[in-house]
């Protein structure tokens, strides 16, 4: 996998407080400590957990799952960048 810099291309997701999945759906949608079903896009932030899903990072994501390195291989939403956190609910 690539490495990727935090300053720069993903700066504003990693430190964005908007950018953070709400704990609420981090337990149900996200399915955080589920082991294989909990979703391969989540990423620790600054801000805490955010998504992955949709960035130039998900294809590296993807194979490292297709190859079976990661333990976390969830696919369980279209992505936050497609959920609505003022209402909860997909857009």
């Amino acid at each position: 996998m690539k490495a990727f810099d935090t300053r720069g291309n993903f700066k504003d997701i990693f430190s964005n407080d908007l950018s953070k999945i709400p704990d609420d759906i981090l337990k149900t949608q996200c399915k955080l400590q589920y082991g294989t079903q909990t979703c391969r896009y989540i990423v620790l932030g600054e801000a805490g957990f955010v998504c992955m899903k949709g960035t130039e990072l998900q294809p590296s994501i993807d194979n490292l799952v297709m190859k079976k390195q990661m333990v976390a291989r969830g696919d369980n939403c279209p992505g936050v960048n497609k959920v609505d956190n003022a209402t909860r609910k997909e857009k």
